[in-house]
């Protein structure tokens, strides 16, 4: 089910950037089409996360990842507050399956993991002390 549910989000967009879907009407040359900054600033740059004791905290970047075959993602994670913390990174297999990587320690780092032809978004689990990280 999850594999349809990402198939279908990801055909809506391409669709509609094909102008296959019909979309919002026609901007004339005196109005001004404005997008929330929150709105426009959501998918750049690092998102903050925290850690909790003894369990996995999960976070999503919230935005839409479009893949091809034989991509990988990265995902950089730093520290601000806090100790050393344990990284695990969504990516998908061959079959686009979801998978997460290997855990990875430390106050910063990276991880690249295979992504493949998918659209799906970033999304981490974090374990450590007390702790709260940005990531991208």
């Amino acid at each position: 089910m999850k594999m349809f549910r990402r198939g279908v989000v990801g055909m809506a967009s391409v669709l509609a950037l094909a102008g296959l879907v019909p979309t919002a009407g026609p901007v004339s040359a005196g109005q001004a089409t404005r997008v929330p900054a929150a709105a426009a600033d959501s998918c750049v740059g690092w998102k903050n996360a925290g850690s909790a004791p003894l369990k996995w905290t999960k976070a999503s970047d919230g935005c839409g990842h479009f893949g091809a075959d034989g991509m990988t993602m990265r995902y950089d994670w730093a520290v601000f507050k806090g100790g050393s913390v344990c990284l695990r990174a969504k990516g998908f297999d061959r079959r686009t399956k979801e998978i997460w990587s290997d855990p990875v320690c430390g106050k910063s780092g990276s991880i690249k993991v295979h992504w493949g032809d998918v659209a799906a978004q970033k999304e981490i689990q974090v374990k450590g002390g007390p702790s709260l990280l940005r990531w991208n």
